[in-house]
């Protein structure tokens, strides 16, 4: 069997993700915090994936205006 990497398909997958990191059970800077954490775990499949994944990602993430990440935004920014 052969795997290719459709660049679509790796942007989708991060965008949704990312997306779907936002609904998280909290607010205000609790809630920055965790999105971006997951944004970060994200960050990791993207290192897998490639650039477009990682465009997917970046797209949601100045889409969203989160300027307070926590602990997990030093981690998503080596990524």
């Amino acid at each position: 069997m052969t795997l290719t990497r459709d660049e679509s398909a790796m942007w989708a997958w991060a965008a949704g993700r990312a997306v779907a990191a936002r609904d998280v059970p909290a607010s205000g800077a609790e809630a920055a915090a965790w999105t971006v954490r997951g944004w970060a775990e994200i960050a990791l499949g993207c290192a897998l994936l490639g650039p477009a994944a990682f465009d997917g990602l970046d797209a949601v993430v100045q889409a969203t205006g989160v300027r307070h990440g926590g602990p997990a935004a030093d981690r998503l920014r080596a990524l």
